[in-house]
């Protein structure tokens, strides 16, 4: 398997999906707390959190693409991985922002 293919993937996307997201929560409500206390639904703005979505999908897709062997697994995990990479850098923001 290549890890370092998958670690360095799955950081960079999660934290371009991440940033983005956060950028835009702080721009539209100015703090993360006060998007989640007040706006807890997808009212205002809270689409964004696609955001890291849609760089895990992209992530995985690059994985896929750039290996030869056991592509499903390594691009699953590799989805897996930046998808716990952003929960935890979005918990992270909230103490920060």
């Amino acid at each position: 398997m290549r890890l370092k293919l998958m670690f360095v993937v799955s950081l960079v996307a999660a934290l371009i999906g991440t940033a983005i997201a956060v950028l835009i929560q702080l721009w539209i409500h100015g703090s993360m707390a006060v998007a989640l206390l007040f706006h807890p639904s997808f009212t205002r703005g809270d689409w964004i959190y696609l955001v890291p979505v849609a760089a895990s999908i992209a992530a995985a897709v690059f994985v896929y693409r750039h290996t030869s062997r056991r592509r499903k697994l390594q691009s699953a995990l590799t989805a897996l991985l930046v998808i716990l990479f952003s929960w935890s850098t979005l918990v992270a923001s909230l103490f920060f922002f």
